[in-house]
Parts: C-alpha cells; structure tokens; sequence
C-alpha cells in the first residue's frame, strides 16, 4: 500500500546541507525527527511531554528495525547496553533494554544536534494503517467537521505481522459521534471498504466499519467488555469488534477498536431490509428527499417522506433508537413520555410505514406504564388487550436491563439503546451500543457501584411483577455465573489487562486518564500520576461492589432473621438483627443467631469487611490468623485501613470488643469512607463518661450523638463493657441507615 510519508525526508536533508543553523531548529520542529518502516509503511515519531517518541506497533522487529533520521548521515546511537552507528537496520535490543515505563531510550549523535528518543512498542494486538488519498484532506481537515470526508487507503496487519488482512482503497474516511466527536481530542471514525473483507476472521465480510477511540475510558475495555459479554449470554447481533494500534497518515493516534455498525444486513441485524425495499420501489429514493410531519392516532408526532412508494408489509424490518428527547434522522417519532426514537433504518420511510412503527412502539410504551386502581403496575395495556410482552421480547428486555445495570450506563433506556423487529414478528431490544461511558464513567459526575438509578421503560418495568420475577430468575441462573466471571487472577478482566497493558502506555503518553465525561466537569481527569494498574484495579473494585449490590437487589430474600434464629424473637435488637442479616452481614452462630453472645475482633472485622462490599486483599501479616481462617482476608483489611490494631504481630481475633471500641471502629470506618465527621452534644448525661477513654472519646461522643451507641440505662454509657451481637446489630443497623441518608 502507498503511504503518503511523514515528512519529506529528502528535501529536509537538503535544507539541513544549505541552511544556517539558526533556521535549523525552527524548521526541523515540523518535522519528524526519525521515522520507522514497519509492515511497508513509515511511522512518524510524535513530540509529547516535552520528548521525542516513536511509537511501534506489535508487528515491528526489534532485532531488525528500520530507522530514518531527518539529519541524513554520520548518525550515533547511545543506548543503555552500548553505542553503534545508524545503518539500514538496527537490532534496538542491543544497545538498549527497556526502562520501567516500557521504553528504550536512545541517545542520538547528528552532525547538527543531540536528541533523545523513547521507543515504544505495543503487543498482542493488531494494528491498522490510514493513509488519505489528498495532502489537502489528511487527518486534521477530517478532524476539523463532521461534514469533511475523504478518502484514502488502508493496511491491517495481525498482531504478528504475519498476515495483511486488508491493504487496498477507502471510499470513506469520516468522523463519527456526537458528544465524542465535540469534546474528545481523540477522534473516532467511519470508514468504508472498496471491497467487502472479513477484518474480524469471523466470517463476515463488509464494506463499512467503525473504529472507536474509546477516550472516555480510562482502561480501554468497557465497550469491548460489554459487547462480549452479551455474546455469551446469548444476544443475537452483537457487532464483533477488537482492538488495534491506529496510525493515520504516519502518526500514531492510540488504541482503538474497529467493529461493524449496528445496520440491517446479512452479517449485521439480520431481518428484513426494508431500505433495500424502498430503493426497488422507487429510482430516486435517497436523493432530493422531502420531509414531512404528521401525528399518529395517538396525538404523537411523527416525521416521515414524502413522495415514497411503501412496501406492502410494514411490519419489518425496522432498527430504532432511543435518543433522549430528540429527534435527528430523516425518519423518527415521539412517544407519550416525551422520548424521541430514530429510525436507524430505513433511513426514510413513507406516512403509513412511520404511523405504524409509531403507534406499535407506543401501544408498548403503554402497556409498560400501565397501572391498576391503586397504582400498581401491571404491564398490560387494557386499550389493545396485551401485555408488554407481547410487544416487545421479554427476555431481550431482561437481558438489556441487567447489562445496563452492571454496568450503570448513565445513558441506559435513554439514548444508544436499539430496538429491532422483523416483519410479521414482535420487536426485540438490542443489539447494544456505545459502552464506553459507564463502570462508575459519567458525563458530569463520577457514578459510585451502589446508586440506584432507573431510567425511562426500566423504572417502570422493575415494577411490574412479571418481569421482576422473570429477571430474577434470569439474573441468579443465569447473569450472576456470567459476571462472575469477570473478576479475579483468571477472570476476563485480568486477560483483557494483559491484553491492553503495553498498547495502554503507549496510547497514555498521547492522551490523558479520563475520569468524567463532559471536560468542563470537576474531576474530568484522574488525580495525582495515575497509570494502567490503578485504572484498572478501580475498575475491577467497582465490578466487584456493583456485583454485590446487584445480589441484594435481584437474588431471592433470604427469610426474615426472626424466623431463622428462634432465639432473637422478642429481643431488643430483634429489629436490627433483621435488618443486618438480610442487608449479609450478619451470620448466625450454630443453630441460632446468640444476640447475647460478646461481639469478638473477628467477627467485628468480618461485619465491616462485608459493609466495605469485600474488596481484594491476599494474605495475612498476622501470627496468629491462620490464612485460610474464615476471617484472615477482614482482619487484614481492617488493620491495613487503620480500622483494627494489631498488636506485636499479633490480632487477637477472639478478643471481645468493648462499647467504646465498637465505637472507634465505626468512627474510624466512617473516616476511611469519607463521611463527614460531624459530632453535636456531649456525654454529660452519662455518670460514667469518665471512664470513656482518651483515645476514644472523640468517637464515642460522635457515636452517641448519631444514636448509633445508646446507653445501657438513662444514666450508664458502660463504655468499658462487652458488646452483645444484639448490641452490635443496632449500632450498626443505625450507621447504615445513616449512611444512606
């Protein structure tokens, strides 16, 4: 493939003989100061961060590389393991190893000047070259409008360099996204084939393919995540994707991945193509196009064309998506609750097709809204005499819902979201879509594991009895094994880790750690020096809490801890004990729960440790908790968060726990979580608040003010005295509680 070079590389080295060294610099800061020839192709080394780097795709050889240097001849490298002189091919592993950012740093000699450059190299992915067809239309012209298209060639490479799976024409280069293509730097793409290829090795040829920058992800892998993730449960047309270096026009612009499109076709959203229908009927379809609105039979605007023949069936196929309160396609319609729907396909579409797929989708939208006489959803809309789900597929809705909620997508069931529906056939939700932004990513805000958050169709479908049923039953048989998954030293996540991580330093030292979305937002980029381990432990914490926050909500309730433990009925904690064991953090002991038996250091640790939602901890710095100890993983964690001492190596696990400790613990809990520590009142109604120690008296004046300890009469605190089980329950069911305000 013919690639237009970086630089002209000759000419500089003709300037550099005739121009005055004054000149030089300025001149040469345009210029790419060394270039590599890697699969046939030129790759520019780039300027960042104050330092000259060249970036190297999987596929370059090492022990042979090609390098070119814009001062021409007479040219030394000094590297950690040596010194030699430049010559056609260089063995980089020679003369240097890697640093620990993964670079091998060179020290050039020129007959003009001393530079270092940093080399890069990425892994295990393949990698795809851009190339415009006019100098006049390169990357930054395309990067300028979404109206600017060019065209252009491409080669993809595998990852070893040992197959080109394309390397010809592009009718198509063009810009992609809304919010993304605005506010990211890093620019996403459209590209269109000459030929239709198979780039996946799935068996699926195609002409247009899409390569996200994935910039609002930090780790690189929500998108691919999620897509793969609704593979395996089952998802039809789930657009297949993968990850790849990306050079366009010699410069390299970071990892991205390149998938198909959510389109109607054979190898995408298999249905019927009605777009291809309409063009048979009409021989100007596309073309001079005028656009109409009318409202359907439920006072609903609709937009539409005019001047189209229909086909006869207008039941399918259609491809419409959720998008906020908008309306911004050709074809789209609005609903009762003020959601706008494009209609993806076919891009125009005749009065009577627009009035039907209206009408259908909002005889939906009333059977999901529907109550009762006292308000009680029902799912079933009286004016047509069915139910949601013979609408729309029940399953295809549980899945959508649930992956929305693993994710916490702040756009789920509002925007992105796909529904398609094939002639003579109910609709389905799906395939999904535009995952970048979610694990904890917001626009405006960061988004904690543990927010509830429904939006449009799922705060109403979580209310309706059938499908709570069905999704939790769907979720404990069949998501929770799944997700699962994703954790741990051998789960997905780890090997899409491994996957990313060197491609990851080379696309960090062009972009920046993305925190929150929308850049004007407080905190858009993570704080302090950020690299790809913390990112992605955030990432697998968060998972990690969301999962357990999805078990409460969608496993089946445990019975009531009363009718489990005979011995706590009618006891005074009879109602936090309730309350803690069904929130799973509290267990019982042998046949009962023993509200009257002392709280001991383990079993304290275990109760926090399960509030904190477990996160990962390994091993155990303690002599006397043996590793495999029902509490080892608590106990470490509540010393290494300051929460527990341990003493002399030593934490006593079956020590119990006085008032005033429980106390402390708490205080200290609440200060590792970032809760305001804010205390009112004193002790001074307590006779014995002078046996309150030192150390915690701040926290037991703060425990008392909150309720979350209460005196053993009006008048004795008896800070100094064991704390029940039973106690213990209500101190901790009035902090959770209290946290939730």
């Amino acid at each position: 493939m013919k690639q237009r070079l970086c630089s002209a590389v000759l000419t500089v080295c003709l300037l550099l003989a005739i121009l005055p060294l004054g000149v030089l610099a300025a001149e040469s800061q345009a210029i790419p100061f060394v270039t590599a020839v890697v699969d046939g192709t030129e790759i520019c080394s780039v300027e960042t961060e104050g330092k000259t780097r060249l970036f190297l795709p999987a596929s370059a050889d090492l022990s042979h590389l090609a390098l070119r240097f814009a001062d021409g001849e007479n040219v030394k490298l000094r590297g950690t393991n040596g010194t030699l002189k430049a010559a056609e091919t260089l063995d980089l592993t020679t003369i240097a190893k890697e640093d620990r950012e993964g670079c091998y740093v060179i020290h050039v000699t020129t007959p003009s000047r001393q530079k270092t450059i940093y080399i890069m190299q990425g892994s295990k992915i393949p990698t795809v070259y851009l190339a415009s067809a006019d100098p006049e239309q390169d990357r930054s012209w395309v990067d300028q409008s979404k109206k600017n298209e060019a065209k252009g060639t491409m080669k993809m490479v595998s990852a070893d360099g040992s197959a080109v799976v394309y390397d010809g024409g592009l009718t198509q280069i063009k810009p992609r996204g809304n919010s993304t293509f605005t506010y990211s730097p890093k620019k996403a793409y459209q590209i269109k084939l000459k030929d239709k290829t198979d780039l996946l090795g799935n068996g699926e040829k195609n002409k247009t393919w899409v390569l996200l920058a994935n910039y609002g992800d930090a780790t690189l892998m929500h998108d691919k995540l999620m897509k793969d993730l609704a593979v395996r449960l089952g998802m039809p047309y789930v657009v297949s994707c993968e990850w790849v270096n990306l050079y366009y026009d010699g410069e390299y612009r970071g990892v991205y991945t390149i998938g198909e499109k959510n389109d109607v076709g054979s190898t995408g959203v298999d249905i019927t193509d009605m777009e291809k229908l309409y063009e048979e009927m009409c021989e100007t379809y596309g073309d001079d196009m005028i656009a109409a609105e009318a409202r359907n039979a439920y006072g609903q605007t609709y937009y539409y064309t005019e001047n189209l023949t229909a086909p006869e069936n207008l039941t399918g196929g259609w491809m419409i998506e959720l998008n906020l309160q908008n309306v911004d396609e050709a074809s789209g319609f609005f609903t009762r609750k003020g959601v706008g729907l494009n209609v993806k396909s076919p891009e125009y579409a005749d009065k009577a097709a627009m009035e039907y797929i209206s009408e259908y989708y909002q005889a939906f939208e009333d059977a999901v809204y529907a109550v009762d006489a006292k308000g009680n959803y029902t799912g079933y809309n009286a004016a047509t005499g069915k139910y949601f789900y013979e609408y729309v597929d029940q399953t295809s809705l549980i899945r959508t819902f649930l992956l929305q909620e693993l994710a916490l997508n702040p756009d789920g069931f509002r925007s992105s979201l796909y529904f398609h529906k094939d002639k003579d056939g109910m609709m389905y939700a799906g395939p999904i879509w535009d995952q970048d932004m979610t694990f904890g990513t917001g626009w405006e805000i960061y988004i904690a594991p543990t927010v509830v958050d429904y939006h449009y169709l799922a705060e109403a479908l979580i209310r309706i009895p059938a499908f709570r049923t069905a999704l939790e039953e769907y979720f404990q048989s069949t998501f929770l094994p799944e997700i699962e998954g994703l954790l741990g030293e051998q789960g997905i996540m780890a090997g899409y880790k491994a996957t990313l991580a060197d491609n990851a330093a080379m696309n960090y030292k062009l972009w920046p750690y993305v925190r929150i979305g929308y850049p004007k937002a407080e905190g858009h980029l993570w704080n302090g020096n950020p690299n790809y381990d913390v990112v992605t432990a955030d990432m697998a914490d968060w998972v990690a809490k969301r999962i357990e926050l999805l078990k409460t909500q969608f496993l089946p309730k445990p019975a009531a801890a009363s009718q489990q433990f005979p011995d706590i009925r009618g006891h005074e904690a009879e109602e936090a004990i309730n309350f803690v064991v069904e929130q799973g953090l509290f267990g019982g002991m042998g046949d009962g729960f023993a509200p009257n038996t002392p709280m001991s250091r383990a079993m304290l640790a275990t109760v926090l440790y399960r509030m904190a939602g477990s996160p990962a901890v390994s091993g155990t710095s303690f002599t006397d908790v043996a590793a495999d100890a029902w509490y080892s993983r608590a106990a470490e964690w509540a010393s290494q968060q300051g929460i527990l001492d341990g003493q002399a190596g030593l934490f006593r696990p079956t020590d119990t726990v006085s008032r005033e400790q429980m106390a402390l613990a708490l205080y200290r809990y609440a200060r590792h979580s970032g809760m305001k520590m804010t205390a009112g009142g004193s002790l001074s109604g307590y006779t014995d608040r002078g046996t309150v120690s030192s150390q915690a008296k701040t926290a037991v004046t703060w425990a008392v003010s909150h309720g979350i300890l209460k005196g053993r009469t009006e008048t004795m605190l008896a800070p100094l005295s064991n704390i029940s089980r039973g106690q213990a329950a209500m101190s901790i069911e009035q902090f959770v509680k209290l946290t939730q305000k």
